[in-house]
């Protein structure tokens, strides 16, 4: 996670310097300022670091009133007990010889926030534990019932030099607009902060790609707000900032949001593709393409990923555009609301009947685009679910060359025919799912010219689609 989260977590207003440390101790003489409101140590890099004579000089640097925010992975966690290796980090420390360090260098006050593993990639930050105890760790483990909380895989510890823990960011915030009882933070793609409370969803984008998906989000659920599937779709509340920090603010819709294999995911799965095609159905728009709307609907996302390849990549990514081109131009297709990340994760049921109460993260919807790809995204994510196997090592194996179950057939047959859709275009429609989802999704993997990226999910597939149409052209 990004040091720019943990600052929500430190009192509001902070001047917080984030601080890395990699490899070996800091020497603090080096630093060029003398005094801070709040010092972040993110501890989680694979690094060989002595803690004690490292975290001991920050704590100087922190002023009377300020703050110091440790990131930690824990030395006792149930990962750990069960012997599980840690994606992020393989130096760990005791909570308990963290916050002795913090006690003997002035701090008094603590707050425990856990972060707990969501799939295999990311942190999820559960609800903060103020540590009001100075020395019995025993103690507030049994007067708390949290023996199973001091076992998380990893921690965020809050310090304070005041008697009491100051109010953080996220506290006022909270105060401010009016948001009470127990929430907790997740981390959402690409680098959104979300708090979830019992009706209410507050986003922080944390970089401006996020900004700019959080505000799409905004506008696409205001103008779904009048449409058919009002109710399906979160309700927009207000957007701003808050202390400098930008904001988006909606309504939580109640239902339970499955992201992990069920026995009955096929159900889920038909009910989910019956909602989006009924969707589509209903406000498909058949158009005849020519050039403007074939750059508009197809090159758009094909000049996207040519921007980042080298010459002989180029080369074998236009012949593929050209390719489309020409089986395109002319024909009829119909453009649709696509929601643009329509996986069962992003569809919420009710918890018993299983019926769909919701719709969400509306951040990756177009007003006019290519039908079918909602389908393709969900079929392909409950797959991703239940083998693990990489989203494009699917499409590339599989999905490419139209090797469905009875299931997927069924229901992409469904989709085309009550879409009014010709099935000839499934073909092109599979291709343009790859461009959709590099385009769309992986703008930052792109640009670090990153070669193993690259060679999985570019080179890779398009020499293997171009395996495919080679057998057309």
């Amino acid at each position: 996670m990004e040091n720019s989260v943990w600052r929500l977590l430190l009192k509001s207003g902070v001047n917080g310097q984030g601080v890395i440390l990699e490899g070996k101790p800091i020497d603090i003489k080096n630093f060029e300022f003398s005094e801070v409101d709040a010092v972040i140590l993110n501890l989680l890099t694979e690094t060989d670091i002595d803690v004690l004579n490292s975290v001991r000089p920050f704590c100087s640097l922190v002023k009377q009133k300020g703050q110091i925010c440790i990131v930690f992975g824990n030395k006792y966690s149930y990962l750990k007990l069960k012997r599980h290796r840690s994606l992020f980090f393989k130096q760990i420390f005791f909570l308990g010889v963290i916050k002795r360090i913090l006690l003997i260098n002035g701090f008094r006050s603590f707050k425990v926030y856990f972060l707990r593993p969501r799939g295999q990639e990311v942190f999820d930050i559960a609800d903060g534990i103020k540590i009001k105890s100075q020395n019995a760790d025993f103690k507030e483990k049994i007067l708390n019932s949290v023996l199973f909380q001091w076992a998380q895989p990893a921690y965020v510890l809050i310090a304070d030099k005041g008697i009491d823990i100051s109010r953080s960011f996220l506290d006022e915030f909270n105060e401010v607009n009016g948001l009470k009882g127990n929430f907790k933070c997740l981390m959402g793609h690409p680098n959104t902060l979300l708090l979830i409370f019992e009706d209410k969803i507050a986003r922080f984008p944390l970089d401006r790609l996020s900004e700019a998906r959080c505000r799409l989000n905004n506008s696409i659920i205001k103008r779904l707000a009048y449409s058919s599937i009002a109710g399906l779709v979160p309700k927009s509340i207000k957007s701003g900032r808050f202390n400098g920090q930008k904001y988006f603010l909606e309504s939580r819709i109640n239902g339970k949001a499955f992201d992990e294999p069920r026995a009955y995911m096929n159900s889920l799965l038909f009910k989910a593709a019956g909602f989006i095609t009924k969707f589509h159905k209903n406000n498909a728009n058949e158009i005849i393409i020519d050039n403007n709307n074939y750059k508009k609907l197809f090159g758009r996302g094909f000049k996207i990923i040519g921007r980042y390849l080298k010459d002989n990549e180029l080369r074998l990514l236009n012949k593929i555009n050209n390719y489309i081109k020409e089986n395109a131009i002319g024909k009829k297709i119909k453009t649709v609301m696509l929601h643009g990340d329509f996986k069962i994760e992003n569809v919420l049921f009710e918890t018993n009947s299983h019926e769909i109460q919701g719709v969400i993260d509306w951040d990756l919807s177009e007003f006019n685009g290519l039908p079918f790809l909602d389908i393709f995204y969900l079929l392909i994510y409950k797959d991703n679910l239940f083998s693990a196997k990489p989203i494009m090592q699917i499409f590339r194996e599989r999905f490419l060359f139209g090797q469905f179950n009875d299931e997927e057939e069924q229901i992409i047959s469904a989709y085309f025919a009550e879409v009014g859709i010709n099935k000839d275009w499934l073909e092109i429609l599979l291709i343009m799912c790859w461009v959709h989802h590099i385009s769309k999704r992986y703008a930052q993997q792109l640009r670090s010219s990153a070669a193993g990226f690259k060679q999985e999910n570019i080179t890779g597939v398009m020499n293997k689609i171009f395996e495919r149409i080679n057998i057309y052209v």
